[in-house]
């Protein structure tokens, strides 16, 4: 259908693993720990 699905764990670091309920629908699964940290943010803003 043309659309991409991005999706953000705060805080859940298991979350990312290869078998959790996010991975298999999100087309990109990004982890951060701390919205404070400003790599971390730029990081999710570079690829959306």
């Amino acid at each position: 259908m043309g659309f991409r699905v991005f999706g953000v764990a705060i805080g859940a670091p298991r979350a990312t693993e290869a078998d959790s309920a996010l991975q298999a629908p999100c087309d990109n699964l990004r982890p951060i720990e701390d919205l404070t940290d400003v790599h971390a943010a730029a990081d999710l803003f570079r690829v959306i």
